[in-house]
């Protein structure tokens, strides 16, 4: 990692335009908080054209002021080294720079190097730094460490910190905590409906309110769970069904790159019998790894529904399906082979043309 540009001298005109930035209370902002806050300017071409170039050199002259070192700079170096924008990419360096602002107490640069933490396998280490964002008030660490009370990872087990963690993050904003929130709710009604239904019923409804906020920050798994709400109607909360509206959830779902819900999207349409449709939704998503979507695919493949039927493509789509889970497609690969066969050699075609045999058969 290249070594930062030798800060700025203070002048008097530097020292003129920090006394001037006092936020309309006498708080006087430093003169390396102005120079992150000109990188911010450059960075998302806030009133001068975008430059990533500029905004890292103007963060990296705000880290190292040796008077005083701002730490807000130091995170956004780092998610410039981390994600390559204005610099080549360096893990390393992204590292350093997050550090170097945890230290300074920074809560989100310390959200980040618990992250690194984790993903290099230390999740004690992570957890402590989560806690200590997450007393900070920082939302994403406090929703990070209702994740790790509520799979047991480096912590004991605990729904209920869990579940405290998880609602401390929803009120502050998070969206993925708004919808850990909002799922968890739902679980809670439904166990309840037969012991208190009024009780489930408000339950339910303050479950899906969650859902909606995390929603509209658009969140895609919330979209996607709002989506077959609205699809399946909800009897306790005593919501109809409403295809039109989950096509709509599930279309920004889909739209934010959310596999299960394109595949999901693909079936809305086929249960209206919009073939073509669905065909499209349920390629997109079976080339992006969901395995439901393969084995739809293969089904109006091989029916020759709103696509040309094709044995081959049916099989092939049904094998995908059966080894990445779904039982089922696998009785139907064997069924699509053993047409295959039986056409193949009873045909007179055979010798001549099997593709066309095999692509004829209805």
């Amino acid at each position: 990692m290249p070594p930062p540009p030798t800060p700025p001298t203070r002048t008097p005109a530097t020292a003129r335009r920090v006394a001037d930035e006092t936020n309309g209370h006498g708080v006087v902002v430093s003169a390396s908080e102005l120079l992150c806050r000109a990188g911010d300017r450059a960075f998302f071409g806030w009133g001068e054209p975008r430059s990533r170039e500029k905004a890292l050199n103007l963060y990296a002259r705000a880290a190292s002021d040796a008077s005083s070192p701002c730490a807000s700079a130091m995170r956004r170096l780092g998610r410039c080294y981390e994600e390559g924008a204005g610099v080549a990419p360096d893990p390393d360096a992204a590292a350093s720079w997050n550090e170097a602002a945890a230290a300074l107490g920074d809560p989100d640069a310390t959200c980040a190097t618990a992250r690194v933490v984790e993903r290099a396998g230390d999740l004690r280490g992570a957890g402590e730094r989560y806690q200590f964002a997450a007393d900070e008030g920082h939302a994403g660490a406090a929703f990070e460490l209702g994740r790790m009370y509520a799979n047991g990872l480096g912590v004991r087990k605990d729904a209920e910190a869990a579940a405290y963690w998880y609602q401390l993050a929803a009120e502050h904003g998070d969206a993925a905590a708004q919808r850990a929130v909002g799922v968890a709710g739902m679980e809670a009604a439904n166990e309840n409906e037969a012991n208190d239904p009024a009780a489930a019923a408000a339950a339910a409804r303050e479950a899906i309110e969650w859902l909606e906020r995390a929603a509209a920050q658009g969140d895609a798994d919330a979209l996607n769970d709002l989506a077959i709400v609205h699809e399946d109607g909800h009897a306790i909360a005593a919501i109809p069904r409403d295809a039109e509206k989950a096509r709509g959830l599930y279309s920004r779902a889909a739209e934010r790159g959310h596999p299960r819900a394109r595949n999901n999207l693909g079936f809305v349409y086929m249960a209206s019998e919009a073939y073509a449709d669905a065909a499209v939704h349920f390629r997109i998503a079976a080339n992006e790894g969901d395995a439901d979507a393969m084995n739809n695919l293969g089904n109006l493949v091989e029916n020759g529904l709103g696509v040309p039927k094709d044995l081959r493509e049916a099989r092939w789509m049904y094998e995908r399906a059966a080894a990445a889970g779904v039982d089922k497609a696998r009785e139907a690969a064997a069924r699509v082979s053993e047409t295959i066969r039986r056409v193949l050699f009873s045909s007179h075609w055979f010798p001549y043309d099997p593709v066309g045999v095999v692509n004829a058969v209805s």
